[in-house]
C-alpha cells in the first residue's frame, strides 16, 4: 500500500453511515519471489505461510495445515506448524459480463479511449516500462457482514489480510515474463462499506445486478470528494447475476475504461479466492484486452470462461494491451506512468498468497466449513496447480472454478507457479529470503490485432430445433348403447331412490335401474 493510504470504515452508527478514518497497523506479512521461471506470492501473516507459486508447468497454493489435522503430523522443533502444498486446476462456466456498452457507444468514438476531463498529473516514473496502477479496494456490506459473521472480533484484520492475498496473487498474474510492460499495484484506498452508500441501496441494483452495480459503484467512485486513484476495484457479497435467473457471471468491467475516472471500475465477486482470477481478467478488461475467442485458443487468462489451468497471457491480449497503452501514451494520459503516492503497503515478494491460505483454506472459503482439497489418487496433489478439487471426504468431490493460488503446496517440495506443479531448492525460508534478480523481458514484435466486425457477427447461432411432427388424433369411440337400443346416459336421475332401495331384492333394483335409463 502506499504511504498515506486512506482506510474508511463507514458505519450505520455513525450518523446514519458518516465516514470514519480510522488508522490501523498494517501487517507487512505481503511478498513477492522472482527468479528464473518462478513468480511466487506468499504471506506469513499470524505465523503461517500462504501463497501461490507459478512456475511454466503448473500453478502451486502453500497452506497450512488445519488445526484438526495436525494430530497425525509431527512438528517441527522449533514449533512451526507444518503445511502442505498442491496443485490446482478448474471447470469452464460463463463467468464474465464484460460491459462494452459505453466502450463501444462512446469511449472507442475518441480514437485515444478517454474522456477529455482526465488529466495526468503526478511525478513521471523514473523507468518507462514501469507502470504502477495505483488501486482502491472497496468492501461492500455484504461481505463485510460475511466476515464478521464468521469472524466476529478479529473480522477486520481477517477481511483485510484476505483482500491484500487476494491482490498479491493478482500482481503476480502481471508480472509474468510475457506481460512487458509489467503492472505494479499500489493500494491508496481501502473502504469497508459497514453500512452500505445510499447510492448503492440494494434496490437500486435489485440485489447485485451484475450491470446495474457497476453502473451505481462507478458514479459513486467518481462522486467523492477526493479521488487519487487511477482504478477502483469493489469486492461483493452478493451472487451477483445477469437479471434474467442466471448467476454464473462472477466480475464485470468497463472495456478501455483504464485512467478514465468516470469507467475506471470493476466489480468481482469476493467471498472466495475466485476473486482473484476474476480480477485479474477483469482488470484485463481496463486495459484494453478483450476476449481471446476467436482469434486465440481458450486456454489463457482472457478466455470468456473459466477453465483448468488459464494463467498466462496470450499474444491476442498483449496486442490489445500494447495498442491502448500506445493510445494512452499518444494523448499524454497514460495515468500509469505517473505515481502520486509513495509506497506504505507493498505487496512485497517474499511470501505468496498460497502460503497464507492453503488449499483447505481456499476450499472453506469457496464451499464453507467442513470442506477441505482432495485429490484424485493418494498423494496426488500436482493437478491442483491447474484444477482444484475439494470435497468433505474423498466421496463428493467438486471441481473448483480455478486453479489453486500462487505458491500453493502441491506434492513434496513443490508448489504451485504460473498454473504447473514445479520444485523448489531448499526450504521455505530459503525460497523466500532469496530474491535473485529477475531475467530481462522478452523482446517481442507484434503485428496489429483485426477485430470483429460486431459481438454479434462471432458469436455462432445456435442451430435451429427439429421439426415437431404431430401424429392425428385417433377416432372417438362409438358410445354405448344398451341392449334396448337407446344410448345410455349418465346423469343424476330427477327423482332419487326409495330410501331402502339397497334393502330391496335383487330383481327389483334392477327393474328400477332399467326404468331410468
Amino acid at each position: 500500500m502506499a504511504d498515506h493510504v486512506t482506510i474508511v470504515e463507514r458505519n450505520s452508527e455513525d450518523g446514519g453511515g458518516s465516514l470514519q478514518y480510522v488508522q490501523r497497523n498494517i501487517d507487512d506479512c505481503h511478498y513477492h519471489h522472482i527468479s528464473n521461471e518462478t513468480y511466487a506470492a506468499i504471506s506469513d501473516c499470524d505465523f503461517l505461510v500462504k501463497g501461490t507459486i507459478v512456475r511454466p508447468e503448473g500453478i502451486y497454493v502453500i497452506h497450512p495445515i488445519p488445526e484438526k489435522h495436525m494430530g497425525r503430523v509431527k512438528r517441527s522443533a522449533e514449533g512451526i506448524p507444518a503445511h502442505i502444498i498442491y496443485k490446482r486446476e478448474a471447470i469452464v462456466d460463463d463467468f464474465c459480463g464484460l460491459d462494452n456498452t459505453i466502450t463501444s457507444e462512446e469511449l472507442l468514438e475518441d480514437e485515444a479511449g478517454i474522456h477529455e476531463d482526465v488529466f495526468v498529473v503526478g511525478q513521471r516514473l523514473a523507468r518507462e516500462d514501469e507502470l504502477v496502477v495505483e488501486l482502491a479496494i472497496f468492501v461492500d456490506e455484504l461481505l463485510w457482514q460475511h466476515f464478521n459473521s464468521k469472524y466476529g472480533g478479529s473480522a477486520w484484520t481477517k477481511l483485510q489480510q484476505y483482500s491484500l492475498t487476494m491482490l498479491n496473487n493478482i500482481q503476480i498474474m502481471y508480472r509474468q515474463p510475457s506481460a512487458v510492460p509489467k503492472l505494479t499495484f499500489r493500494v491508496v484506498r481501502y473502504e469497508v462499506f459497514k453500512s452500505q452508500p445510499s447510492a448503492m441501496a440494494p434496490h437500486l441494483h435489485s440485489h447485485g445486478h451484475a450491470q446495474m452495480y457497476l453502473d451505481r459503484f462507478c458514479k459513486y467512485q467518481r462522486s467523492l470528494g477526493i479521488r487519487d486513484w487511477d482504478h477502483a476495484l469493489l469486492l461483493t457479497g452478493y451472487d451477483i447475476h445477469r437479471g434474467s435467473g442466471s448467476r454464473s457471471i462472477s466480475g464485470i468491467a468497463r472495456l478501455d475504461g483504464m485512467c478514465d475516472s468516470w469507467n475506471t471500475c470493476t466489480l468481482a465477486e469476493g467471498l472466495d479466492f475466485t476473486s482473484a482470477f476474476i480480477g485479474t481478467h477483469e482488470l484485463g478488461h481496463s486495459v484494453g484486452m478483450r476476449h481471446d475467442e476467436p482469434y486465440c485458443q481458450s486456454k489463457f487468462i482472457m478466455s470468456s470462461s473459466l477453465g483448468p489451468g488459464k494463467v498466462t497471457w496470450s499474444t491476442c491480449s498483449l496486442r490489445d494491451y500494447h495498442t491502448f497503452l500506445t493510445r494512452l501514451d499518444s494523448r499524454n494520459k497514460n495515468c500509469l506512468r505517473t505515481t502520486n503516492l509513495r509506497e506504505k503497503m507493498p505487496l512485497s515478494g517474499r511470501l505468496k498468497p498460497g502460503q497464507i491460505y492453503d488449499a483447505n483454506m481456499q476450499c472453506q472459503l469457496m464451499h464453507g466449513y467442513g470442506y477441505q482439497q482432495v485429490t484424485p489418487r493418494q498423494d496426488h496433489y500436482d493437478g491442483i496447480c491447474y484444477m482444484m478439487w475439494c470435497g468433505q471426504s474423498t466421496f463428493g468431490r467438486i471441481i473448483t472454478s480455478h486453479p489453486a493460488l500462487e505458491g500453493t503446496f502441491c506434492g513434496q517440495s513443490k508448489w504451485c507457479q504460473l498454473g504447473r506443479c514445479v520444485p523448489w531448492s531448499g526450504s521455505v525460508s530459503d525460497l523466500v529470503t532469496t530474491q535473485p534478480p529477475p531475467p530481462p523481458p522478452p523482446t517481442t514484435t507484434y503485428m496489429p490485432r483485426q477485430q470483429p466486425p460486431s459481438v454479434w457477427a462471432t458469436t455462432p447461432r445456435p442451430p435451429p430445433p427439429p421439426p415437431v411432427t404431430y401424429a392425428p388424433r385417433p377416432a372417438a369411440a362409438a358410445p354405448t348403447v344398451s341392449r334396448w337400443g337407446r344410448r345410455k346416459v349418465f346423469y343424476q336421475p330427477k327423482k332419487a331412490y326409495p330410501r331402502n332401495f339397497n334393502n330391496f331384492p335383487f330383481r327389483f333394483r334392477r327393474r328400477l335401474r332399467r326404468r331410468r335409463l
